[in-house]
């Protein structure tokens, strides 16, 4: 698990890295359209908990949870357009943003089952 959690922050950390400098920490948006005290808004804030433990606070994770930014039918495009970097659909496994550029086996690649290839 802790590896999972640890591949799946450094995926989006790396993703967001860019211009970012070395001494700020690199945010991740995480949305989700459920309460956060069902089981799938749970699990959001235990990675956040683990990403910011295991990444020594290089990674800060921001949850929005109850489609406090995007509604469901939303939150796949601003995936897409960066507005998001991570998101948990009702209908689908967790995503991560850099892996939605094609097909909808891409869109599967980063569920929270594992961070496998298309």
């Amino acid at each position: 698990m802790r590896k999972l959690i640890l591949a799946a922050a450094s995926v989006a950390a790396l993703a967001l890295a860019g211009p970012a400098s070395a001494q700020s920490p690199i945010v991740i948006k995480f949305s989700h359209v459920v309460a956060s005290n069902t089981p799938k808004g749970a699990a959001t804030e235990k990675f956040k908990e683990l990403a910011e433990k295991y990444t020594n606070g290089k990674v800060k994770v921001e949850i929005y949870p109850n489609s406090t930014l995007y509604k469901d039918k939303e939150e796949l495009e601003a995936l897409q357009l960066g507005a998001v970097q991570m998101l948990a659909r009702h209908d689908r496994p967790c995503l991560l943003g850099q892996r939605l550029q094609g097909d909808d086996r891409q869109q599967e690649a980063g569920h929270a089952g594992g961070l496998q290839e298309p």
